[in-house]
């Protein structure tokens, strides 16, 4: 899954628990269970990225934002360190892998690649990988 829907699930999460460790925890588990979900990745192998990743990764980042900013900072209710830590919960297992390509011989973060690959499902297509990207990110919209 792109960043964007990972981003928006973990700020509903941190918006709708009000601890701020169940929270996070709840964002973490929740980048598996969307990365189960067949989809579509710009990113294919974290040895071999290219600029052009860092740029679809920016813009990802930046939709989140600002989806982010204009579903939450509107209201009166909310906490902002909550959502900071849903969102920051529901990124950390992509950071860890990114941090595998700078150390790839560590043996806690290998380990960790071998048990996200196993939840991890692209899809067949580039047209259905982004469908559900996109039903994800609408259904968290009406949760929200």
């Amino acid at each position: 899954m792109i960043a964007a829907p990972h981003m928006l699930v973990g700020a509903a999460i941190g918006n709708s628990i009000k601890n701020y460790y169940f929270a996070g925890i709840l964002a973490f588990i929740s980048h598996f269970i969307l990365d189960a979900i067949p989809h579509w990745g710009y990113i294919d192998d974290l040895t071999q990225v290219k600029k052009r990743d860092f740029k679809l990764a920016a813009i990802d980042f930046a939709i989140g934002i600002i989806l982010i900013l204009v579903l939450f900072f509107g209201e009166l209710k909310i906490n902002f360190m909550l959502i900071l830590i849903g969102i920051f919960g529901s990124l950390l297992p992509d950071f860890l892998l990114v941090l595998l390509s700078f150390f790839p011989e560590s043996k806690f973060l290998s380990k960790f690649d071998l048990i996200h690959d196993r939840f991890h499902k692209k899809s067949l297509n580039k047209f259905t990988g982004i469908t559900t990207q996109i039903l994800t990110i609408l259904l968290t919209l009406l949760t929200i």
